[in-house]
C-alpha cells in the first residue's frame, strides 16, 4: 500500500451489515439519484389508488369483487409490503370488498417458499390476521392451470387462483432486472405466478440464439423494446383478466415514486422513474470498481447478487480489477446453477446450453463471461470452493484496506466505488447516442 496517497474510508452494505473499507482519496462515489424520494408511502399509495395512470380508480375497479386476489413478492424484493397492504385493505373495505372475499399470494417463481415467521416479517401481523395467505409453488401441477401458448412458444400456466379470481391486484417494485428490463408490472404473474416449464421456456429466451456468445443484445437492464423476455412476459400475463397494477419504484435507500393503474401504463411510466433513478454517469470504464450489492436483500443469494455484479462490470474496463461484496446468507439461490460451473470455455458452455438450457442458466453464463474478463475479488458467506467455481478469487478475511484485498494501486488508476450496484446502472456521458450494453437510452 502506498502510504502516501491521501486516504478516505467508505461504508459498504454487506447483507444486514455493513463494511469498513479505507480506499485512495482518488476513488469516486457512483450511485443513483433520490431526487424525488417518497417521505410518506401509505399516503403516496392511497393518492396512486384514486389517481391512477391509466384505467378506473382503484374503489371503482374494485367495486363488487367476490374473489379479489392480491399478489405480493418474496423478501427477494423490496416492496414495503407491511406498508401497503394495511391501506389496501381499507380500501377494498371502503370500496365494498370485505376481508372474506380477499386473499392474498405470495409470487415466488422458483424461490424457495418463506417461512410463516418470515412471511409474518414481510406482510406485517394485522394482514396475516385479516386475510388467508396463499404460497404460490410453480411445481405443484395441481394448483396451476395451462391456458395457451405464447408467440414464441412458451406455455402459459399459471397459479389457478390468479385464473379464478374477479380481480387481480399486482403489487410490487419496480428496478432494473438484468434480461427482463425492469422488475415489476408483468413479472408478479409471469414468473411470478407461472409453473416451472412457462419459466424455464421464457428465460431461455434471454440466451443467444446464434453463434455469438452470451445473452441476447436485447435482453439487458432498462430495455423493454424488441425485448423478447419482456414480450413473452407481457404476453402470459395478459391472460389475466381485470388486473389493478400498484408498483412502487425502488431506488438504493428509498421509494422514488408510486404508480397504479393498467397493468401496462402504469409499469411504463414506473419504468420511466426508475431509469432516472438508477443512472449514474460515467466518463469513461475504470480500471478499479468497488461495488457492493446494497445489502439484504439484494445479496440474499448469489442469484440475486449477480444481478449487481453485472452493473457493476459495466463500468470496468476489460482487464481491470473488481472488489465484489455480496453476504449472500441463503447461498447459490437454485440447484440448478453448480453444473454449469465446472465449465472452463464461455463457448463451449453457451452451446451446451443452447441445447439443454436449465433454470438460471443465464445467470451461470453470465457470471462466467464477467469473471472471464476482469479479475474479480468476492467477499461473501459462499464456500471458497464455489467462488472459485465461479471464476472469482475469494476474499476470506476482511482487510479493511483496498490494497490489501486487490493489491497495489497507482495514483493514475480510475477507481469506482458502487454501494449500491443492485440499484446503480453506469452510464458513459455519451451514453444517449452510443448505448452502453447494459441500459436502454430512454
Amino acid at each position: 500500500m502506498n502510504d502516501n496517497l491521501p486516504r478516505k474510508e467508505l461504508i459498504l452494505p454487506y447483507g444486514c451489515g455493513k463494511l469498513r473499507l479505507n480506499v485512495p482519496a482518488q476513488a469516486q462515489l457512483l450511485c443513483g439519484r433520490n431526487d424525488h424520494c417518497v417521505e410518506d408511502i401509505p399516503a403516496a399509495v392511497r393518492v396512486a389508488l384514486e389517481a391512477p395512470v391509466a384505467g378506473q380508480r382503484f374503489s371503482r375497479w374494485a367495486e363488487g369483487a367476490e374473489r379479489l386476489l392480491v399478489v405480493v413478492s418474496d423478501q427477494t424484493r423490496t416492496c414495503h409490503s407491511s406498508e401497503i397492504l394495511p391501506v389496501v385493505l381499507r380500501a377494498l373495505n371502503a370500496a365494498g370488498v370485505e376481508d372474506d372475499k380477499i386473499r392474498i399470494l405470495v409470487a415466488y417463481g422458483t424461490h424457495a417458499r418463506m417461512s410463516e415467521m418470515e412471511t409474518a416479517g414481510l406482510l406485517g401481523e394485522e394482514v396475516m390476521k385479516r386475510v388467508h395467505v396463499y404460497h404460490h409453488d410453480a411445481r405443484a401441477e395441481s394448483d396451476l392451470v395451462y391456458l395457451r401458448d405464447t408467440k414464441r412458444g412458451t406455455p402459459i400456466t399459471l397459479n389457478r387462483l390468479a385464473v379464478d379470481a374477479d380481480r387481480v391486484l399486482l403489487t410490487g417494485a419496480i428496478m432494473p432486472h438484468y434480461f427482463a428490463g425492469y422488475t415489476g408490472g408483468r413479472k408478479s404473474i409471469c414468473p411470478g405466478l407461472a409453473g416451472l416449464g412457462t419459466i424455464v421456456a421464457n428465460h431461455k429466451l434471454s440466451v443467444h440464439t446464434d453463434s455469438q456468445v452470451g445473452l441476447d443484445p436485447s435482453c439487458k437492464s432498462g430495455m423493454v423494446d424488441g425485448n423478447p423476455v419482456h414480450e413473452d412476459l407481457l404476453e402470459a400475463a395478459e391472460t389475466i383478466d381485470n388486473v389493478f397494477c400498484l408498483n412502487l419504484v425502488v431506488g438504493a435507500d428509498a421509494v422514488a415514486g408510486v404508480v397504479a393503474g393498467d397493468m401496462i401504463e402504469a409499469h411504463e411510466q414506473g419504468s420511466s422513474i426508475a431509469v432516472e433513478t438508477v443512472r449514474a454517469a460515467i466518463d469513461k470504464p475504470a480500471d478499479i470498481v468497488v461495488a457492493s450489492c446494497g445489502g439484504y436483500p439484494a445479496d440474499v443469494d448469489l442469484v440475486q447478487a449477480h444481478k449487481a455484479l453485472r452493473h457493476a462490470r459495466a463500468s470496468l474496463r476489460d482487464g481491470g480489477r473488481l472488489l465484489f461484496v455480496a453476504e449472500c446468507a441463503e447461498g447459490v439461490g437454485s440447484p440448478y446453477i453448480e453444473r454449469w460451473l465446472d465449465y472452463r470455455e464461455v463457448a463451449n458452455m453457451h452451446k451446451a446450453m443452447r441445447a439443454n438450457y436449465t433454470l438460471n442458466s443465464q445467470t451461470a453464463l453470465s457470471l462466467k463471461m464477467i469473471t472471464a474478463s476482469a479479475p474479480v475479488f468476492m467477499k461473501s458467506s459462499l464456500p471458497e470452493a464455489i467462488v472459485e467455481r465461479v471464476g472469482c478469487r475469494p476474499v476470506p478475511t476482511w482487510r479493511g484496506t483496498l490494497e490489501e484485498t486487490i493489491g497495489d494501486i497507482l495514483p493514475t488508476e480510475t477507481v469506482y466505488v458502487i454501494p449500491d450496484a443492485a440499484y446503480t446502472v453506469p452510464e458513459t456521458v455519451q451514453g444517449r447516442h452510443n448505448a452502453h450494453p447494459d441500459v436502454c437510452n430512454q
